[in-house]
């Protein structure tokens, strides 16, 4: 039964579509739903329907009285401050849910902390409220090292679920073997033997040493990727020297004229130096 009155209960109509890549794109038989269609300071109840697959940037934010959202298991980003200062929230999530952009849920309290397992990234600030209710799934491959706050606060979060560990500094999801953040206050670090893959790390100009054994191919579409304009740079990795390492220099990177302007390499004593510019 539904104890809301109809007059505070909002249904956002079938064929809404909230785009993220491109701002508002309109369909034939859609149209863009934004914030300002609801009333913000009586709307108790959303009713979202199956189909939309993102709750666009700061869509209900500020909806002071907003209790309950149902959720469609289409979700798959909730985006920046969609949620914020919304108060006390009642919200089924999704079962397609796959991240959680910053602020989202910003000075906003949930009634349900378990986060679904098809979650797979956590910006920043996400959630800064009853951390102490917050289970995290072993599905992260990205996390931010304020997705909770803080980075002891972020750090401690994730630490409850036996799949992530920290070692030497970096936190680590053993499931997947992804580097998800390492201690931002770290000047220098030696990557765990248990780290694959990472994903947009900032490493803010720590000299990263990798040992020999992860020097591979996907070592080398790792500092590919970080050659985008997108990722943070510089950086300065460093491994001891093998043939195995200097042929998949050579192999991925120096015979690329995109790549090897950006990554410089040179020989110092037993040790190969890669710097991305």
């Amino acid at each position: 039964m539904n104890t809301y009155n109809e007059d505070t209960k909002y249904i956002i109509p079938a064929g809404t579509i909230l785009d993220y890549s491109r701002g508002t794109r309109y369909w034939e038989d859609s149209f863009y739903f934004k914030s300002s269609d609801i009333e913000q300071e009586t709307t108790e109840e959303i009713v979202i329907p199956k189909g939309i697959t993102i709750i666009a940037e700061g869509c209900f934010a500020g909806c002071v009285k907003l209790q309950k959202v149902r959720m469609p298991d289409s979700i798959r980003l909730i985006d920046e401050g969609a949620f914020a200062n919304c108060r006390n929230l009642s919200i089924n999530w999704s079962t397609t849910l796959e991240e959680i952009g910053p602020c989202a849920f910003e000075n906003t309290s949930l009634d349900n902390y378990d986060l679904p397992e098809s979650l797979k990234s956590i910006s920043f600030k996400a959630l800064n409220k009853n951390l102490d209710l917050i289970k995290v799934p072993s599905s992260l491959i990205k996390c931010s090292t304020t997705a909770f706050g803080t980075y002891s606060k972020t750090t401690e979060v994730l630490l409850r679920n036996p799949s992530y560990k920290l070692i030497d500094n970096c936190l680590i999801n053993l499931t997947n073997n992804t580097l998800l953040f390492i201690n931002p206050r770290s000047q220098s670090v030696t990557l765990p033997k248990e780290v694959r893959y990472w994903h947009d790390i900032k490493f803010n100009g720590v000299k990263l040493t990798v040992p020999l054994d992860l020097i591979d191919e996907h070592f080398w579409n790792g500092l590919k990727y970080r050659c985008s304009p997108i990722y943070s740079r510089p950086l300065t990795v460093y491994s001891e020297y093998s043939e195995k390492a200097q042929r998949l220099y050579d192999d991925n990177c120096s015979k690329s004229d995109l790549f090897s302007k950006k990554i410089k390499y040179e020989r110092i004593d037993n040790y190969d130096k890669y710097k991305i510019t």
